[in-house]
């Protein structure tokens, strides 16, 4: 979790000139890795929900991101310009989902399912279930937002919020695969308006 808060800045062409990026390809088979590892000993959910149910979570938490984002893009505060450009050509139209969609796995992975788990998990002796799980969400919660200081307060407040949708989202359906989809869904949004 520690190597996006560390960053400071991204590159000038990270949202321009849209390539592939081995670099996410292999953080993703990392986190796919993790998930391997961790997917019998980490339970999301304790009874099988409907497809239909998942589906209508999704779609709910896809709107009020979308919500939150318009909100905060009409809010007086102040953030850093980040040159965006739409792929301009097919590889780069591909380029950029393939990159969207390793990103969004891996920050699935780790912020949704595997951080705040083994870190309420670890805490849970100490403090008592109750005190765990709430240290758990705020600490992931906040080192996901400062992950995305680049962008300034607007991007890390529009992360503290999107982090509790997509949370609340991956422990009502208990799917990775749907919060997954969620989150490549609103990066393409978020690249559209």
């Amino acid at each position: 979790m520690l190597p996006p808060v560390l960053q400071g800045t991204i590159e000038n062409n990270a949202f321009t000139d849209w390539n592939f990026s081995y670099s996410a390809l292999i953080t993703a088979l990392l986190m796919g890795f993790i998930y391997f590892i961790y997917r019998d000993f980490i339970v999301l959910q304790e009874e099988n929900k409907s497809k239909f149910y998942k589906i209508k979570c999704t779609f709910c938490s896809l709107l009020y991101l979308l919500m939150i984002s318009v909100i905060i893009r009409f809010l007086p505060l102040n953030g850093k310009e980040i040159a965006v450009k739409l792929p301009a050509n097919p590889s780069a139209v591909t380029f950029c989902l393939l990159n969207f969609l390793f990103s969004a796995f891996t920050e699935e992975v780790l912020y949704r399912f595997y951080a705040p788990e083994i870190l309420c998990n670890m805490l849970e002796e100490k403090t008592g279930k109750k005190k765990a799980l709430i240290i758990s969400e705020i600490f992931v919660g906040m080192m996901f937002a400062l992950g995305h200081r680049y962008a300034g307060i607007p991007a890390v407040i529009n992360s503290v919020l999107g982090y509790a949708v997509l949370r609340m989202n991956i422990k009502k359906t208990g799917s990775l695969a749907m919060n997954t989809a969620l989150h490549f869904i609103y990066n393409i949004a978020q690249l559209l308006i």
